[in-house]
């Protein structure tokens, strides 16, 4: 019979009518063998199954205890008052005290200590690496006041800090790329900072020696021999792969590889790697991998950018869940998050590292996912990225009235109104070409040696440089001119837009 270990530790303290339920589930080794491994697998320890693989078994407790982490705390239970008993008092103080007792989760591998930290806890702390988990420690009662799995961290990030007057570093630990889309949890994030250079004696604890690192030490190091203990990739973002062109040289004197930018109302960094694209500094961060990028195409697009500023939108590919909902366009199109108020200067690195990283957006085939209508006209509107004139910005759109002035002017120059409606239906609001305008301007007999004073050479007569009118407008302009000249009451107009 397989061993039950877990199960037989809690069967003499459990209550009696819980006590009795689950007696009556054991009635076979499989059914105990089941309650065991369910336990061990809500507690994080090993399974004792061997048809179930160690590597799946990891990875669905690492998430099965992030989901956990973020249920406990807003347990009803938490909240009671306890009560007034002295006896019972000392019991949960008891209880409190084995929770985050040292001894439970051995020696530190590593320590960092007094470290200005933002998440999970925003104070000074000791931030302590175990075997199992990262502990944040009040500096003079030891109290353990944050903790978070080793198994549920995904990936840490060194960034330097935007925005400090001496150089600075910002240390980020993700347990997930993206944001939880499970109401009510959230997924949790550890983000401290440190500066570049030590302004006062650091002390840190490598098991159980303790170093003191002097005024003016290089901060970097110390960093990267506390994240060599988890078993995680370090990510660091260089100035060979992304170089900002307006936010100066940085900590390290040779420039800045993120820029700066607005999620919403909230101020951040987008920092550019090659392993992806972090949201950073402002929690919640996120991640975006060059193979989460939906899309060579709709990976990484810039809005914008003819004036002053400019926006980035970048678009998660969906992830098809177990049941498969492949027919779902809106699940195709992927997530989109706008990042705004980003300098217009900052376009030619973006587009630099989007040309060098391209090939990596996308499915690991590389392939193209089939285009939707909703995709292709945002792949329309993208089109034109040259310089937007007056003109073109304000004047380019039509309404059903431009239709019927247009008829009515074919008309007058002996032209079929119908074949004036198809054309402006297919053609939109394009402006005449120059050989149009040259036909018109034969019309009146004029020859080649007055060809310098002809008016349809004339600037305002090229295409574009004056903007196509509705017939309301002119009606307007028109009505508004006779009322100054006639002095016409208002009542006594003649509305022609009736005609």
């Amino acid at each position: 019979a397989m061993a039950t270990t877990f199960l037989n530790s809690i069967e003499s303290v459990l209550p009696a009518e819980l006590s009795s339920r689950v007696a009556k589930l054991c009635t076979s080794d499989e059914s105990k063998a089941t309650l065991e491994n369910v336990l061990r697998f809500a507690v994080g320890a090993p399974s004792s199954l061997e048809a179930i693989q160690p590597s799946e078994w990891s990875d669905k407790q690492a998430k099965a205890r992030t989901i956990l982490a973020g249920i406990v705390p807003h347990s009803s239970d938490q909240n009671k008052r306890p009560r007034e008993d002295g006896g019972a008092s000392e019991d949960a103080q008891d209880s409190k005290r084995a929770k985050t007792s040292v001894q439970d989760r051995g020696s530190p591998l590593f320590t960092l200590h007094s470290i200005s930290a933002t998440s999970p806890v925003r104070k000074k702390t000791d931030i302590k690496i175990y075997a199992s988990s990262v502990a944040f420690e009040n500096p003079a009662t030891h109290a353990v006041e944050a903790e978070i799995p080793v198994q549920t961290l995904t990936r840490a990030f060194v960034l330097p800090t935007r925005g400090k007057s001496k150089p600075h570093w910002t240390v980020v630990l993700l347990t997930a790329d993206a944001p939880s889309a499970v109401k009510g949890v959230s997924n949790q994030q550890v983000i401290f900072g440190i500066d570049a250079k030590a302004t006062t004696p650091i002390t840190t604890t490598g098991g159980t020696n303790e170093v003191t690192h002097k005024k003016g030490s290089e901060t970097l190091p110390i960093l990267r021999e506390f994240l060599s203990h988890l078993p995680i990739p370090l990510l660091e973002p260089s100035v060979d792969i992304f170089r900002s062109s307006t936010e100066g040289p940085g900590p390290g004197g040779q420039g800045v590889p993120g820029i700066q930018a607005y999620r919403g109302a909230k101020a951040g960094s987008l920092w550019f790697m090659k392993e992806g694209v972090l949201w950073g500094e402002s929690k919640p961060c996120e991640f975006w991998s060059v193979g989460d990028l939906i899309n060579r195409t709709e990976g990484l697009r810039i809005i914008g950018g003819t004036g002053r500023t400019c926006s980035v939108v970048l678009t998660r590919r969906p992830m098809k869940d177990e049941a498969g909902d492949d027919d779902d366009d809106e699940a195709d199109e992927g997530e989109e998050t706008q990042f705004g108020v980003i300098d217009a200067k900052e376009q030619d690195p973006i587009n630099g590292w989007v040309r060098n990283h391209r090939h990596l957006f996308g499915p690991p085939n590389n392939q193209h996912p089939p285009a939707t209508e909703k995709s292709k006209a945002r792949a329309n509107v993208m089109v034109n990225t040259g310089k937007v004139t007056l003109a073109s910005a304000q004047f380019d759109e039509s309404d059903g009235s431009d239709v019927s002035f247009e008829a009515d002017s074919d008309d007058s120059e002996g032209s079929g109104s119908d074949s004036g409606d198809e054309t402006d239906n297919q053609n939109g609001s394009a402006a005449p070409s120059p050989q149009e305008d040259d036909a018109e301007s034969s019309d009146g007999g004029d020859d080649m040696d007055t060809e310098e004073l002809d008016p349809a050479q004339h600037p305002l007569m090229k295409p574009g440089a004056v903007p196509r009118m509705s017939r309301a407008v002119m009606d307007m302009v028109v009505g508004m001119v006779e009322q100054d000249m006639l002095g016409a009451q208002s009542e006594e107009e003649e509305d022609e837009l009736d005609d």
